[in-house]
């Protein structure tokens, strides 16, 4: 007998734990976007360089969602654009076209900013620009601005770096080697600034390192200043490759320190940064016992509240779901669409020890919905809250600078706080770039018309 045969594309349902593929979660394939926009986009990331100015080449359709970001950020006056119309693609040379208008917009300007972030797009890939040319060109023609090699090609992000890591390697291209300054760290790589939530800054400070993280970069002096550093970390993963390539440059050492939330892997970076640093091993035992004791009165408070937790609160949500989950929280749904190979220990735990935790994808179709009913689920992350339709929430994204045993004390506080405060979730998920400057008004989307 036949099989019907079905035009649909496979759905994915969600999936317990101890069921789930890894590290493949869901396939990839036809893709639901929620309208949910905290994380940072390319715009967002590229406007931490003071003083420089992006301009993307591109088609008007194409254009309208960095448009809005630089102008809700009230950051217009450093963004250009230059579009292509279909007769320039298809019959005219896009090599030529894109210096023109790269020109020109620049012309336009008055005066020369010390870098231009140029976004290149699909249809430079489609047609076969002779990017190197166009560079070339450019810095032939304009000595005193530095082109950063930026990209606005999605085409290419499931085979390889996304736009987003592509760019933050380019933004780093104009530091140079200066003369080494060995009190001086760089903690790059991460949008959101780390603070008083962080093992990192005291453990520096303490030892008499002075850190700077781009946010602290008021000019581009500052930001060329970086050169100097005698150490760089990185704290994010998909700024890994980034602040890599600069360490090399730059000839410094580097160490990468991914978010962890399990104690043994906080006690093994921060012994590996301070072996780094030349600084003598600690014992944690005094820290871990103030985590367990914090965590044990988090558990009182929720008193069996169900939470879900999704991967736009943090890099490493698998290893989040651990702490908790250990720790007797009731943790119930873990949004995610894939498992990062740092998350690989934290992922066998967990289908060993917790195998009825329900993983839920964030970009099937399925999970579409045009009224959803609301729920009192404490949401950790903004895609959790939005699907769950929960006013009560950690608003926070890529980590929100939280790292060690700190980092454990101030989530535990966040979800407290999350308890006590009813949200407007549909308008605070909408906004774009949680933490950046915004001139967006979101009007409650309860008011009726």
């Amino acid at each position: 007998m036949l099989k019907k045969l079905s035009h649909r594309p496979e759905v994915s349902r969600p999936v317990r734990i101890a069921d789930a593929p890894y590290p493949v979660v869901f396939p990839a394939a036809l893709e639901y976007n929620a309208p949910v926009h905290g994380t940072w986009n390319i715009v967002h990331i590229g406007m931490q360089v003071p003083e420089a100015v992006q301009i993307y080449v591109c088609a008007e359709n194409c254009m309208r969602g960095v448009v809005m970001t630089a102008d809700e950020m009230g950051l217009g006056d450093r963004f250009c654009c230059v579009t292509m119309s279909e007769r320039d693609m298809l019959v005219g040379n896009i090599e030529e076209i894109t210096i023109r208008g790269v020109s020109d917009a620049i012309e336009k300007r008055g005066s020369h900013p010390p870098m231009v972030m140029l976004f290149t797009v699909c249809a430079h890939v489609y047609l076969g620009a002779d990017l190197d040319y166009i560079y070339r060109k450019l810095s032939e023609r304009y000595p005193d601005i530095f082109f950063a090699r930026c990209y606005m090609d999605p085409i290419n992000q499931r085979t390889g770096p996304t736009p987003e890591m592509k760019l933050r390697l380019a933004m780093f291209d104009p530091i140079a080697p200066l003369p080494k300054d060995n009190a001086a760290v760089n903690l790059l790589g991460c949008d959101i600034q780390q603070g008083g939530e962080s093992d990192l800054l005291p453990l520096l400070r303490e030892n008499g390192f002075r850190v700077r993280q781009l946010a602290d970069c008021k000019s581009y002096s500052d930001f060329l200043a970086l050169g100097d550093a005698g150490w760089n970390l990185c704290a994010y993963p998909t700024g890994e490759e980034a602040v890599r390539a600069l360490a090399e440059r730059l000839g410094t050492p580097y160490l990468y320190l991914s978010q962890p939330f399990t104690f043994a892997e906080i006690v093994e970076k921060r012994n590996a940064l301070r072996t780094l640093l030349g600084l003598p091993c600690e014992d944690f035992t005094a820290q871990i016992e103030a985590c367990k004791t914090r965590l044990a009165a988090l558990r009182k408070t929720l008193a069996g509240q169900a939470v879900c937790l999704d991967y736009t609160a943090t890099p490493r949500p698998v290893s989040m779901a651990r702490l908790l989950l250990e720790h007797g929280i009731r943790l119930e749904k873990l949004y995610l669409d894939a498992v990062g190979p740092e998350e690989a220990d934290d992922f066998a735990f967990l289908r060993a020890h917790f195998p009825d935790l329900m993983l839920h994808p964030t970009l099937r179709p399925e999970q579409r919905a045009v009224e959803r009913p609301e729920t009192d689920v404490l949401a950790i992350g903004q895609k959790a809250a939005f699907y769950e339709n929960t006013p009560y929430f950690v608003n926070m994204v890529e980590g929100g600078g939280l790292w060690g045993f700190a980092g454990i004390l101030g989530l535990c506080g966040r979800i407290e706080q999350a308890l006590l405060e009813r949200k407007n979730t549909r308008d605070i998920v909408m906004r774009k770039g949680l933490g950046c400057d915004s001139l967006c008004c979101t009007p409650d989307w309860r008011e009726k018309p």
